[in-house]
């Protein structure tokens, strides 16, 4: 042995760029070959949200301080000092449309984040030219789900949770908004039931969060965030 012989395992070691954790793929998904535990999924997507609270937090912020700006400029132009106005409420409802690109980037980026990619809240910004799709997929969205609470309240129960996937679906794997709808639905049929509950436990965590004078959300937010997204992951992979 060597003693002056420099050490190579560790060096080699730090110098290896993180990995994501591993996903599935669409295949896999859209035969439904994939395994959705809800507590496994609940752990493994809090062990991701370890280095990752401030940059999600950012984005919080960034989209709250524009929420704020357009819930201004609605008052200002329906000419009141009520922010419950159902005029307003409307106003800020279209004036949302413009900038669903950033909130779409910001679950973007807390995917890419979770996959190990080294981004910032800029990503946020960067799905501009895709604006018009979004837009239209919102719309789409809103009518299938308004159609299907109003037939019956199940089946409205049953889209709001299995298009879940779109977003990432449009943007992650440049679907079109129709396919991506059916592709989401597909996906999520599946094993709608995990999906739901995973969904269920994250909104009471928030929940029981907000009591303690809403000092868990600094870590429920980021976790609320980071499943959704890593559930994706989980389940369709990366291309």
């Amino acid at each position: 042995m060597n003693m002056y012989r420099a050490p190579q395992a560790p060096v080699d070691q730090d110098n290896q760029e993180f990995q994501g954790p591993a996903g599935g793929s669409l295949e896999t998904a859209l035969s439904g070959q994939y395994k959705l535990g809800i507590s496994d999924t609940i752990q493994e997507a809090w062990a991701l949200v370890k280095g990752n609270k401030l940059a999600i937090w950012l984005g919080v912020l960034i989209l709250g301080a524009i929420g704020v700006v357009l819930q201004l400029l609605a008052m200002a132009i329906v000419g009141t000092d009520d922010p419950e106005s159902r005029k307003v409420s409307l106003l800020v409802n279209l004036l949302s449309l413009p900038v669903i690109s950033i909130s779409s980037g910001f679950m973007m980026m807390v995917l890419k984040r979770i996959r190990g990619e080294n981004v910032g809240v800029s990503v946020m910004f960067s799905y501009f030219p895709r604006t018009l799709p979004l837009i239209l997929m919102s719309l789409l969205a809103w009518v299938v789900l308004v159609v299907s609470f109003l037939m019956l309240i199940l089946p409205g129960i049953f889209l709001s949770v299995a298009l879940s996937f779109t977003i990432f679906l449009m943007l992650d794997r440049e679907m079109s908004v129709v396919n991506a709808m059916l592709t989401s639905v597909k996906i999520i049929a599946k094993k709608w039931f995990s999906f739901f509950f995973i969904g269920f436990f994250i909104c009471m965590l928030n929940v029981v969060a907000c009591i303690p004078l809403c000092i868990g959300l600094i870590w429920s937010i980021p976790l609320c965030m980071v499943c959704y997204a890593y559930t994706y992951h989980k389940v369709c992979g990366q291309e």
